[in-house]
C-alpha cells in the first residue's frame, strides 16, 4: 500500500529476474516514481530501460554485471528525466503503435 514511497526513497530498483517478465511493471513504477533500475536485458525491461538513460541492463544470470549495472544507476539523479522515460507509455499509446505495425504491414486500399 506504501509502494509510491517506497520506490521515492529507493536509491535504485533492481530486478534480477532469470526468467523474462512480459511487461516489467516494477521497473516502469519505479522511473514513474524517479528511482533509477538496474535489470537483466531480457522481456519487458528491454522496453522500459535505455541503457545509460534511466538505468542499466546486464545479462540475466550475471551477478557481476548486474552489480556493475546497480553501481552505475546510482550515478543517475534527474529524477524528472527518469519519469518523463516512461510518461508516454500507456495503453493507449501501446495500442496505437500496434496498429501502426499492422497498417504498414497491411495496408488497406
Amino acid at each position: 500500500s506504501q509502494m509510491r514511497e517506497i520506490y521515492a526513497v529507493a536509491d535504485v530498483t533492481v530486478s534480477a529476474s532469470l526468467r523474462p517478465e512480459a511487461f516489467g511493471r516494477t521497473l516502469a513504477e519505479s522511473l514513474a516514481m524517479g528511482t533509477p533500475v538496474a535489470a537483466s536485458a531480457h522481456g519487458g525491461a528491454l522496453d522500459i530501460v535505455n541503457n545509460g538513460i534511466n538505468g542499466f541492463l546486464s545479462p540475466p544470470g550475471a551477478p557481476a554485471a548486474l552489480a556493475d549495472a546497480m553501481n552505475k544507476a546510482l550515478t543517475l539523479k534527474d529524477a524528472k528525466k527518469l519519469r518523463e522515460s516512461v510518461l508516454s507509455m500507456s495503453l493507449d499509446a501501446m495500442c496505437e503503435k500496434t496498429l501502426a505495425v499492422y497498417r504498414r504491414l497491411l495496408p488497406l486500399p
